[in-house]
């Protein structure tokens, strides 16, 4: 008679522990607030690349996602935001994040780049032991009136929500296979409890975490050192995005800067797949680049009043273009453009500066 062995499978590998996890992430948020220091915020890795922020509003189906590619660090990305679902007058209405949530979010991040006990480590809803900030919209809105944006309590409270159920997800073809890069998650996680009468925001609790792409960010130190003062001081939204991108991508910069300097290259189609401006098109839905040139222009005049380009020499602006189909008469139209931007002196020193602290960083580390 054969004897039958029955055989147990192995039983998957458990789950690493939460409490080292939370420890090294306690580790790298404390190195986090000390290398930002007080007079600056972070720009993020990858975070800060995609489209989750429309610079303009403008009539678009607003229950349909948004979805752009882009090329990032030599890798293709595709980034789908869905808009948020909120309720307005008690209908149901959806929207994406504009530059008020931009704003917001910005302002959650500054605030948790410093210590104090408005941040606090606390169990998510998986298990994860991760860094929350424990505020009020009180407090929020005297942050926000300090860089000069007096929005209402009833506005942060909405920016709040639109920050919450504005959700997204990244995939990342990596040549061979295409991989979602993290599950589809909102811009922020979101837990509150507000009384119907606090008019103020003092009375209402605020129990808010980032997105875990900010979180992987600050482990692996791939952050990068922003003016706070300086960023928030930009009117046009354009213009404080391309101020992030210069200070996280232009790690090359030229000491002195100026208008002989190393400039930084980007083009047209970069700055629409990621910065959230609208893509501007005729009735007919022929693209108008052109006015997305202009759009650019405008950014770019108030980077250089600031001092952030070369004021003698802000930029170079190479356009392309091409015409229509079937047509050889008449002014081609400018389908494309690029841009030399050339940086001011402060602004070169302070890539400079944040090159040798992260280096440094690094290296007491890897000492460790």
């Amino acid at each position: 008679m054969q004897r039958i062995v029955r055989v147990t499978p192995p039983s998957p590998p458990a789950p690493p522990p939460a409490e080292p996890i939370a420890r090294q992430l306690e580790l790298s948020l404390s190195e986090f607030q000390e290398i930002t220091g007080i007079d600056n915020t972070n720009t993020i890795e990858l975070f800060d690349a995609l489209p989750l922020y429309q610079q303009q509003a403008y009539s678009v189906p607003t229950d349909a996602p948004r979805v752009e590619r882009l090329e990032f660090r030599k890798r293709t990305i595709t980034t789908t935001v869905k808009p948020a679902g909120i309720i307005v007058d008690d209908k149901m209405r959806y929207t994406f994040a504009g530059t008020r949530e931009q704003l917001v979010e910005h302002t959650l991040r500054k605030m948790l780049s410093e210590p104090g006990d408005h941040v606090r480590f606390i169990q998510d809803t998986n298990g994860m032991v991760i860094p929350t900030l424990m505020i009020t919209p009180y407090m929020l809105r005297k942050r926000l009136i300090e860089i000069g944006h007096g929005f209402k309590i009833a506005e942060i409270r909405q920016a709040l929500d639109i920050l919450g159920n504005t959700k997204f997800i990244v995939t990342i073809n990596s040549g061979s296979e295409v991989v979602d890069l993290e599950s589809e998650k909102a811009i922020i996680g979101r837990s509150h409890r507000t009384p119907r009468s606090d008019e103020s925001g003092e009375r209402s609790r605020e129990q808010i975490t980032l997105h875990p792409l900010v979180l992987k960010s600050i482990v692996e130190r791939s952050y990068r050192q922003l003016n706070w003062r300086k960023f928030t001081s930009i009117k046009r939204p354009g213009a404080r995005w391309l101020y992030a991108r210069l200070i996280h991508h232009f790690t090359g910069a030229d000491r002195q800067g100026g208008m002989f300097s190393r400039p930084y290259n980007i083009d047209l189609e970069t700055i629409l797949a990621s910065s959230g401006m609208r893509r501007y098109v005729s009735r007919a839905g022929v693209p108008l680049v052109k006015d997305n040139v202009r759009q650019v222009r405008l950014d770019l005049a108030e980077l250089s009043e600031k001092g952030i380009l070369d004021s003698l020499r802000p930029y170079n602006e190479r356009l392309r273009k091409a015409r229509d189909v079937g047509k050889t008469r008449g002014p081609a139209r400018v389908v494309g453009a690029v841009w030399e931007l050339f940086l001011g002196s402060d602004t070169a020193e302070e890539i400079v500066r944040t090159n040798v602290k992260m280096k440094t960083a690094n290296a007491s580390i890897e000492r460790e």
